[in-house]
């Protein structure tokens, strides 16, 4: 007993170590914010700070445009209507929500594998540096991640404890992130899917949880859906995926065929696109364009849909390279970084390289220990991996492969590092694992090594 209640207070220790380095960590993206607010803004930021504004200054979200999902500029709305408007209050709130993914990750980690491993895990999302570096940014990655590890382990929770009020509030959680990010939109049917093979209830019982959850999942997002029946004239969650499809995902196939590049064929396809309307009768509305987007690029990967399924999963191998362009942005580099594996296709490895260091090599040996580190996390991914099936683990493994897979998967051409954010915990619980194993496997060779010497 006091073995164990010592044992306790070490690991209690530990966690409150990894979570105050992992705060750490990220309390430094807020210090170099503080002197440089001006590099805390991407592309993408000023479309969720103009409709976050116009909440501010009219009262209700801008009735024009169903392009970004709310949750965010809400977010940042309560933010600038609490504190003032500054975004560096922002980039606070993200340093803090990065703080609690570390906990949640071991609070997840805890239920699903041996305590070891999911310290490890937590140690390992604490200094991952996707996770660290968005925290700086005017972006969703840190609200979305937050959102998406809280609605699983609320799952596992229900299950584990057989909870119904668990299974709401997982419910709900996941509505929630997908109005932050509209890529969760059909993850929630991998979820659903995992009740299925839990066999501790009655068919009843069964599609009695299955009805809840999915129920609860479009009850939160039934008045955004409404909402842009009304105003806009589609009922859909947001107009950006078929732009995505079209601009994204089918240019890539459509350059490749063409042999151009991508940004000279969204060109040939915005012409295309308006002829689309033209010939159809249709004036250029959101509705409209939405409609005409889905149709021309169906109408694309539909003639070729091998070559865009080859494609597609190439492009998504973007997700796994480091996020080291990011960290540069952040300390006033400028480096390359976009189309790595397309160079690396066309001219080879030494082109990919200066490609993704925009010719500064000279950073590759600054930033190789990160480099190394996240090999290493996928290479203790696969043997965690390995471990969890040797021991079959299912219901773990479940946990954490559903994740990785749906949202390293989903993105193709569009794909970029920051996209392995969201799944940062859950790699990091695999590594974790595999870390454990191999401790495991040294452990047991040297008692057998000890025990023929004796």
């Amino acid at each position: 007993m006091i073995a164990n209640s010592s044992q306790n207070k070490r690991d209690l220790w530990l966690l409150t170590g990894i979570i105050l380095i992992g705060l750490a960590l990220r309390g430094v993206m807020f210090a170099v914010a503080v002197s440089h607010p001006e590099r805390t803004f991407q592309p993408d930021s000023q479309s969720y700070l103009d409709p976050a504004l116009k909440l501010l200054s009219n009262g209700a979200y801008p009735p024009d445009s169903a392009y970004r999902t709310p949750l965010y500029p809400f977010l940042i709305a309560l933010v600038y209507a609490l504190g003032g408007q500054n975004s560096l209050l922002v980039i606070l709130v993200q340093v803090l929500l990065g703080a609690l993914v570390v906990f949640l990750t071991y609070c997840l980690g805890v239920r699903i594998l041996p305590k070891p491993a999911a310290l490890i895990g937590a140690l390992l999302i604490s200094i991952d540096l996707g996770s660290i570096t968005n925290v700086f940014y005017i972006l969703t990655e840190t609200s979305f991640t937050f959102l998406l590890i809280a609605a699983i382990l609320a799952w596992v929770e229900a299950i584990q404890q057989d909870k119904t009020t668990w299974l709401i509030i997982s419910s709900a959680l996941m509505g929630l992130s997908a109005l932050c990010r509209p890529i969760a939109l059909y993850f929630p049917i991998l979820l659903a899917a995992g009740l299925l093979f839990i066999k501790r209830r009655t068919w009843l019982g069964l599609l009695r949880q299955l009805a809840i959850y999915i129920g609860v999942f479009l009850v939160v997002l039934l008045p955004w859906v409404v909402r842009n029946e009304l105003l806009i004239g589609i009922p859909t969650v947001t107009t950006i995926s078929n732009y995505n499809l079209l601009f994204y995902n089918a240019a890539s196939l459509d350059a490749n065929l063409r042999h151009i590049s991508e940004i000279d064929d969204r060109a040939i396809l915005q012409t295309r696109l308006m002829q689309v309307l033209s010939e159809r009768g249709w004036a250029d509305t959101t509705a409209n364009r939405d409609r005409a987007e889905e149709s021309l690029a169906l109408q694309i990967i539909g003639r070729h849909p091998g070559r865009y399924a080859y494609l597609h999963l190439k492009s998504d191998l973007n997700s796994l390279l480091p996020n080291v362009t990011e960290l540069t942005e952040i300390i006033g580099l400028t480096v390359g970084g976009k189309g790595t594996l397309s160079v690396l296709n066309q001219q080879g490895l030494g082109a990919a390289i200066r490609n993704y260091f925009g010719g500064n090599t000279w950073l590759i040996g600054v930033f190789s220990p990160l480099i190394v580190l996240l090999g290493l996390t996928y290479l203790a991914d696969l043997i965690g991996g390995v471990e969890l099936t040797r021991q079959r683990a299912w219901f773990p493994l479940a946990v954490l492969i559903f994740p990785i897979a749906y949202f390293l998967l989903i993105p193709g051409a569009a794909s970029v590092p920051r996209f392995r954010v969201p799944v940062g915990p859950y790699l990091s619980l695999l590594a974790g694992m595999g870390v454990y194993g191999i401790y495991q496997w040294v452990l047991a060779r040297g008692l057998k090594k000890q025990s023929r010497v004796s």
